[in-house]
């Protein structure tokens, strides 16, 4: 276990074959996952997590960091999925380098096959609600690519928060503000570790109040393993 405050030395990547992507911890216990360890070959698909997206005016495909594994992005839309027997909305889409899903449980995701959007959110290893979910999806496109896990990080940073019928709400939090404290901890196997399961931890006031919380979250650096697909050279 190693601690490390420098977060863009440790967390950031340049390169298209590295991916920083955040991990569900709780699909450990859920039984979707084993714990994983540093240099481990892994096939993934990934998640765009708490998007904001709109139509793109440009057909221009790309993906990029913006810190930790929030992304900025624009993609063509391979397919909306909302079939029968289907838990909720997938949109499936293509940045040209990488291949993710959107999932909606209550509505549907108003863009069709062909489009282009762009926009931001986070990259995240699916919690299996894809691979629940896909079977059932006819033509279903392939988005699961190889990766060896080069980094495991474990990365806590203040929120503010207050206590309303003994439960905890978080009034503000920043991933991105220079003024956060981090505490990041590179680990090489999650099965001796705990620490990660940790994702809120309060402390509390003379009056059993809680005003202040530390959050923390998984982040894996992935490598990509094998060919990579063209970028797109004909948009249309």
């Amino acid at each position: 276990m190693s601690h490390n405050q420098n977060i863009s030395h440790i967390a950031n990547v340049n390169s298209i074959e590295n991916l920083a992507v955040t991990f569900p911890m709780w699909s450990i216990p859920d039984g979707n996952y084993d714990p994983f360890h540093k240099g481990q070959n892994v096939n993934f698909a990934l998640n765009i997590e708490k998007a904001k997206i709109r139509k793109a005016l440009k057909k221009q495909c790309y993906l990029k960091q913006r810190t930790f594994a929030e992304y900025s992005f624009c993609a063509k839309v391979i397919g909306n999925y909302s079939q029968k027997g289907m838990d909720g909305n997938f949109l499936v889409l293509d940045t040209g380098t990488y291949k993710f899903f959107m999932h909606n449980y209550s509505k549907k995701i108003p863009y069709s096959a062909g489009e282009f959007i762009v926009g931001h959110g986070l990259i995240e290893v699916d919690y299996f609600i894809w691979g629940e979910q896909s079977y059932k999806i006819q033509d279903v496109p392939d988005i699961y690519f190889d990766f060896v896990i080069e980094k495991i990080l474990y990365i806590k940073f203040p929120v503010e928060c207050t206590t309303v019928n003994d439960e905890v709400i978080i009034l503000y939090t920043s991933l991105s503000s220079p003024e956060s404290e981090y505490e990041i901890v590179e680990i090489e196997n999650m099965a001796d570790e705990d620490e990660g399961a940790i994702e809120l931890e309060e402390q509390l006031n003379d009056d059993n109040i809680a005003t202040y919380a530390t959050r923390s979250f998984t982040l894996f650096i992935l490598k990509r393993v094998g060919l990579y697909p063209a970028p797109f050279l004909n948009n249309n």
